[in-house]
């Protein structure tokens, strides 16, 4: 698989419920358990191949917010780029980790939408007591 933004999210961003800069933007991590689609809506659709039920657990693992947010047009290239600071974790041991994914929380994981699937530069890995750093690429965590 490769990265992908959900259609939920495309949707969310252009119609505008999905606020990138104001919203609760987190990451979570998920096991191979979740197998990625972009037709897939919310953390948890009461399924048990979401993301819900597929979420890494293990010392030094939360989902955790997203800062530093902000949107670029990039004229040179004819493109709209989303930037946001590393996502730190100190410490992380657990299983492996498939890949990570970009969510709108709404404090509700059944009506939080699904933003973007990540999983290349260095997943699956399986950190054990390490501190892990999520950094985007320098293009942007992604680019519309």
């Amino acid at each position: 698989m490769s990265d992908l933004l959900y259609n939920a999210g495309k949707l969310g961003i252009l119609n505008g419920t999905i606020d990138l800069i104001h919203d609760d933007i987190k990451v979570m991590m998920v096991t191979s358990g979740y197998v990625p689609d972009a037709d897939h809506s919310y953390v948890d659709e009461g399924m048990v191949e979401d993301p819900a039920h597929n979420e890494i657990s293990g010392q030094g693992y939360a989902r955790k917010g997203i800062s530093g947010r902000s949107i670029i047009k990039d004229v040179l290239f004819d493109k709209i780029r989303f930037y946001a600071d590393s996502v730190i974790y100190p410490n992380l041991k657990t299983d492996t980790i498939a890949g990570i994914i970009i969510f709108k929380s709404t404090g509700n994981d059944a009506t939080s939408p699904l933003i973007m699937w990540i999983d290349s530069g260095g997943f699956p890995c399986t950190p054990k007591e390490i501190n892990m750093t999520i950094i985007w690429s320098e293009g942007g965590v992604f680019t519309l």
